[in-house]
């Protein structure tokens, strides 16, 4: 990125760019629709009066995709484990 165009970014973006840089990480933004954001309050994820609140469903997206990523790998290693297979390397 050329200086001129860093001089365009606000400080907070440009220190939030390069952090999610640092850890590897992009920005991407996702339509939730207003059945997504009933499923998630139904499962205890947000609270009814948190659905416009654009920071809280950020956050409850990023706890629900941990807790699904999370139950997904449980989930595999059980089956490998009941089966016998070995457990895929990392």
């Amino acid at each position: 990125m050329s200086k001129k165009e860093l001089q365009t970014i606000p400080a907070p973006a440009e220190r939030a760019r390069r952090r999610r840089q640092r850890r590897g990480m992009q920005r991407v933004t996702v339509p939730v629709s207003d059945s997504n954001l009933d499923v998630l309050i139904r499962k205890g994820y947000l609270a009814p009066e948190e659905r416009g609140r654009h920071d809280a469903i950020k956050q409850v997206l990023e706890a629900f995709l941990s807790d699904s990523a999370h139950a997904y790998f449980l989930s595999r290693r059980a089956r490998s484990a009941s089966t016998g297979a070995s457990r895929p390397r990392s």
